[in-house]
């Protein structure tokens, strides 16, 4: 029997880009973090082995020494001065952090109830950015109150604006680890999950790529 399928693979990309560009989050650690464009593309499979690529779902730079990813505007940003490229890197942590949050909440509202661990999780969050611990509140306090999805979306798309698919796949993968210390992912909680990347314009296919890693994180913990 034949076996094929597809796959989602980052691979450096092959487009012609001679930008030497240093990393944004090394340069704040006093690093020499490069900057490499990647594409993240679907491939071709002939039992489980990628053969070739047959689209591009996104290009983004990816830092070759702390693996932070970059949409491609990175390039006008770094350009500028100081002061708005110090603003640029605040706005994209703190939006991670408000669409995190978001999705931390709706999720654990999903069951009914916020459980110890998914408390924990959203603590965790708020303290490690105490800057904007009061932004963070307040999403989380409108997304209790909220009926339906329809605000969750609306963050993560305000998101995509600052986040790569990578950041994405971060926050579900986040979601999914602590799915899994709770106990295990169920169907409404997987069928979200996929939502809330379709939302952010991403196939939810990714859905089983940042699954697998997740479990191949914890297998070697």
């Amino acid at each position: 029997m034949i076996i094929f399928g597809y796959k989602t693979r980052l691979t450096k990309s092959n487009e012609k880009d001679k930008t030497e560009l240093s990393c944004p989050s090394c340069l704040e650690k006093s690093c020499l973090g490069k900057l490499e464009l990647h594409d993240l593309k679907r491939w071709f499979t002939l039992y489980f082995i990628p053969i070739f690529p047959f689209g591009t779902i996104e290009s983004y730079y990816k830092c070759h020494l702390c693996g932070e990813t970059y949409k491609k505007e990175i390039k006008e940003i770094m350009e500028k001065n100081k002061k708005e490229k110090k603003k640029f890197q605040d706005d994209t942590k703190i939006t991670l952090a408000k669409a995190l949050a978001a999705c931390m909440t709706y999720m654990a509202k999903v069951d009914g109830k916020i459980s110890k661990e998914e408390q924990k999780e959203i603590d965790i969050l708020l303290k490690n950015m105490p800057n904007s611990k009061a932004e963070i509140k307040k999403v989380i306090d409108k997304v209790k109150k909220t009926k339906d999805k329809k605000y969750v979306f609306e963050v993560l798309k305000e998101a995509r604006k600052f986040l790569t698919a990578d950041g994405v796949m971060f926050i579900i993968g986040v979601l999914a680890r602590m799915l899994m210390a709770d106990g295990k992912i169920d169907k409404r909680e997987e069928k979200l999950m996929k939502e809330f990347l379709k939302a952010c314009d991403l196939p939810e296919e990714l859905y089983v790529v940042i699954i697998e890693s997740v479990k191949n994180r914890e297998t070697k913990k």
